[in-house]
């Protein structure tokens, strides 16, 4: 089945359009979808063979977690069972998110800051599930996502606890020898696969688990402040793992001392730390120190450009507007306008101005997604982010550089209208590049 998924994209389960396929494996696939409303919201939808789930207890198990109101929970919609090409198939639609944290792995580890800061909200997370009575069952970085600002955890896999022979076992280093012996799932198995998931968070390697009895070797480099959380959740024996309680009990405590020891986090939170006696230094911490987990600075603050701006220097970049909302906007296309219609196009794109200095200090790619309103002439009247990546100051470029656009307007009947452009600016060491696509086409 693994090879078949993306031939569905176009095609529609129940009312859901799959729009692009996200990811799957031989029993299930993730597809890009939307939900309908006033204005499509994106959503994804995820398709399970029939035939590896009890479907009676799977649709019950959703019914219950979508009562479910977590701020750091991927939120459930609804459910339903269909049949594509003979395959019979039952689906899951919930909040979509963009990024998750295996992505990031597969780049580079976690700092031990951005550890702390992703953990926090997951325990939140688990924590309400387990006095739920259900657990999670499937911790593990493609898991962990991003909406907006926040980490979320996702859930559609999550079953009660005291289950056995759960569908879809979990993948090898996040199981256990509990698992693999036909136990229940138990909050004890959730610790386990967080103790997993936090070394290889912070090392790009998995516990080894070497003896039949004992507990798993750790990588040498897993940074001394989480070696005693990591052991804890690791024990062998359930019984002897650390609760979610102290898990949290421990964070707090790491968060504390890090407040006494680095007070430069504090000074790089405030609005001074734009001033221009500070850019030098701030072009390093922004693109080095500051990026946190999954792009989760993310802004969707309108910003109107009510005439041409004046240049702003490179080494600073435009101002960004001064509140940030929690909602990312997502690539989502508005229903077409009726009548005949032709696409406007690109017809002057500005590229940002990077100093060779910052360039430099440029890590992987930093990607950052505006979406545009272009009114009848062609010009750019509405600026908004959908993420800016991991760098505020980049991000600043390409929204300064974005407003500077003009494009050949649409035209609805032969008459010249205003458009939506979604614009994703994308930053190298090596280059700087921008992808554009008009949102009604």
């Amino acid at each position: 089945m693994a090879d078949s998924w993306k031939h569905w994209e176009g095609r529609t389960v129940d009312r859901f359009l799959l729009q692009r396929y996200l990811g799957g494996s031989d029993h299930s696939s993730v597809f890009l979808t939307a939900r309908a409303g006033p204005e499509p919201q994106p959503a994804a939808i995820k398709l399970i063979q029939a035939s590896t789930a009890n479907w009676e207890s799977q649709v019950s198990w959703w019914r219950q977690i979508e009562q479910y109101r977590h701020p750091h929970l991927i939120r459930l919609f609804e459910n339903g069972r269909c049949q594509l090409d003979g395959n019979e198939l039952f689906y899951c639609v919930m909040e979509f998110a963009e990024e998750n944290l295996a992505e990031i792995l597969r780049e580079r580890p976690l700092t031990p800051i951005e550890t702390q800061d992703m953990l926090r909200p997951i325990l939140d997370a688990l924590a309400y599930i387990h006095r739920r009575g259900f657990v999670h069952g499937h911790i593990k970085p493609s898991n962990v996502l991003a909406v907006g600002d926040q980490v979320k955890l996702s859930v559609d896999r999550a079953c009660p606890a005291g289950e056995s022979g759960r569908v879809l076992g979990l993948p090898g280093i996040y199981g256990s020898t509990e698992v693999a012996t036909g136990e229940c799932f138990s909050p004890a198995l959730d610790v386990l696969s967080l103790g997993s998931m936090l070394v290889e968070a912070l090392t790009q390697q998995s516990p080894q688990w070497k003896e039949e009895r004992g507990d798993p070797v750790l990588p040498k480099t897993l940074p001394a402040p989480f070696v005693e959380i990591a052991r804890n959740c690791l024990r062998r024996d359930p019984k002897d793992r650390w609760t979610v309680a102290q898990i949290m009990a421990r964070l707090d405590q790491l968060a504390a001392a890090r407040r006494k020891q680095s007070p430069i986090r504090t000074l790089l939170a405030k609005p001074a730390f734009l001033l221009p006696t500070f850019a030098a230094a701030v072009l390093l911490l922004a693109t080095i120190i500051v990026p946190r987990l999954l792009n989760l600075y993310r802004e969707n603050q309108d910003r109107r450009v009510e005439s041409a701006p004046a240049p702003s220097s490179p080494a600073q970049g435009p101002s960004l507007p001064p509140d940030v909302t929690n909602t990312a906007m997502i690539h989502s296309s508005p229903a077409s306008p009726g009548g005949h219609l032709v696409e406007g196009t690109v017809a002057e794109q500005p590229m940002p101005v990077v100093p060779e200095s910052a360039q430099n200090t440029i890590h992987g790619t930093i990607r950052v997604r505006l979406r545009l309103g272009v009114d009848a002439s062609g010009n750019v009247t509405t600026a908004r982010f959908i993420s800016y990546g991991a760098s505020r100051y980049f991000a600043r470029l390409a929204l300064g550089a974005a407003e500077q656009w003009k494009f050949t307007p649409l035209q609805i009947d032969g008459h010249d209208a205003p458009s939506e452009w979604i614009v994703v600016f994308e930053f190298s060491k090596t280059e700087i590049t921008a992808h554009s696509t008009p949102l009604h086409s």
